[in-house]
């Protein structure tokens, strides 16, 4: 498939989660094929805990948590090299804030930082950078980085935070609540369940209580672009305040019916369509197949439409693009074991 159709259609269909089962996973999946299953691996994402293929590897992640953009990062097990990796990651944040829209701040303004600090309630090293957002000067970012031990965090408040002293108040406790709450897991465990936000390395243990996103990558040679000739997954979920009208069955129907596809060249045969049931929430399935002069791919989709402001029903776009091999059985033997096996962490009320 020509990659102008395989980006074309995906930024048409807004695709918020893509699985690429392709070739290098093959050997692998061919090889469990033989005995009748697919080894599986179970990962936490979000309030979730989804089973995804061995033969994929964890990649790029991403989430947010209360409007806080958090960042995981391993540290050096050495003390000294752990040291440096901190300071050399602060100077970093540090050099960020002090240059952000510096050029267009007024003269009187030196720099773009308007406060640092320590969070000494989160723990011993603990230090944040208020910086300004614009030109105004009156709304700022908030950069924190935290040693937690084995794994540092970086927050981040990207909608901006007023600079008036109650806002401000806010803003520092509201840091303060999430960087404390986060622990560092042990990834040979099976974490508890419960009202914990499940990241790579950590758990932060707190309940839903306004905007969440997660974004999870399993690749097979560390790719961090789209490829449909690659084995590429990416999970995605989002929770919302407003109700979305639109899925991506709807925005592929409009694609067939308005001739889009076709004067593209490129021929869409529906496999399967309808409602499914995934972790308790009833979404939209569509699975297509599209061919154009370069190539056959295979598409799946599955979507959950949130319900406003839930963290137990966020909406979840699952996608499966990956070349057509003439092994659409497995493919679809792969698209459920991933569909099946997603569950809640959490007790629903």
């Amino acid at each position: 498939m020509s990659g102008h159709l395989a980006k074309g259609i995906c930024i048409l269909l807004a695709f918020g989660f893509m699985a690429c089962m392709g070739r290098q996973a093959n050997a692998q999946l061919e090889s469990d094929k033989t005995r009748g299953e697919i080894r599986m691996k179970t990962y936490y994402i979000g309030r979730f805990s989804v089973d995804i293929p061995e033969a994929m590897k964890e990649g790029r992640q991403s989430q947010s948590l209360r409007d806080h953009k958090i960042t995981e990062m391993i540290l050096p097990e050495d003390k000294n090299e752990k040291k440096r990796f901190l300071e050399e990651k602060w100077r970093e944040i540090m050099d960020k804030a002090d240059k952000h829209e510096k050029v267009y701040l007024p003269r009187d303004k030196t720099t773009a930082i308007v406060q640092t600090r320590d969070f000494p309630e989160i723990g011993p090293w603990a230090k944040g950078v208020l910086y300004y957002q614009n030109r105004a000067c009156v709304s700022g970012f908030w950069d924190v980085l935290i040693d937690k031990g084995k794994v540092a965090i970086l927050l981040r408040i990207p909608r901006g935070t007023l600079l008036k002293p109650e806002s401000l108040i806010k803003s520092i406790n509201n840091l303060t609540k999430v960087g404390a709450s986060y622990k560092v897991r042990d990834r040979s465990q099976a974490p508890p369940r419960g009202d914990y936000f499940y990241m790579q390395n950590g758990v932060i243990a707190l309940p839903f209580l306004w905007h969440e996103d997660m974004k999870a990558r399993f690749v097979n040679k560390g790719l961090y672009d789209y490829d449909p000739n690659e084995d590429y997954i990416r999970i995605e979920m989002d929770s919302t305040f407003t109700g979305q009208k639109y899925t991506v069955s709807d925005n592929m129907a409009a694609t067939i019916d308005s001739g889009f596809a076709f004067a593209k060249g490129v021929r869409i045969d529906r496999l399967r369509f309808g409602k499914k049931t995934v972790a308790g929430l009833e979404g939209q399935e569509e699975l297509n197949r599209l061919a154009d002069k370069e190539g056959k791919e295979l598409s799946f989709s599955w979507e959950y439409i949130a319900k406003t402001n839930s963290g137990e029903a966020p909406g979840i776009l699952i996608t499966l693009n990956c070349p057509d091999n003439g092994d659409e059985k497995e493919r679809l033997k792969i698209w459920d074991a991933v569909l099946n096996s997603m569950k809640p962490m959490y007790e629903r009320q």
